[in-house]
């Protein structure tokens, strides 16, 4: 069930980001990218806590930290990275655009250490 859910949020996540291809206007694209984002957020929180259900509570702990600094990493870097926008009216998309493409790569990694296989490269609990 949380897996469907899962592959469900990415892909509304997807469709979103794709019909954010060509907004009327510089609002639409705000909100568009702001809300991909948003939702991109939501599948990376609920792919967390997927993945935490098979840990102990000690690893969940130190995932959520894990978690937590990477959220503030990403916060820094977006905005710096929209730093040159921070004064244009294009400013909301440029950074969501950023915690996407931030965001995407975290889904990545964690869905890698999530299903890693046991093997010479030890993994924090092997799929089975």
């Amino acid at each position: 069930m949380k897996w469907t859910l899962t592959i469900a949020l990415f892909t509304a996540t997807f469709q979103a980001v794709g019909s954010c291809d060509a907004p009327k206007d510089q609002k639409e694209a705000n909100t568009c990218y702001t809300s991909a984002s948003l939702s991109l957020n939501k599948s990376l929180a609920l792919q967390i806590d997927e993945y935490g259900a098979r840990l102990s509570a000690s690893q969940v702990s130190q995932l959520h930290a894990s978690q937590a600094a990477w959220e503030s990493y990403r916060k820094a870097q977006c905005t710096f990275e929209a730093s040159g926008a921070q004064d244009s009216p294009a400013y909301p998309e440029v950074h969501a655009q950023c915690a996407i493409l931030m965001a995407q790569a975290r889904l990545q990694l964690i869905r890698r250490i999530q299903y890693c296989k046991a093997g010479p490269i030890p993994c924090p609990v092997p799929w089975e």
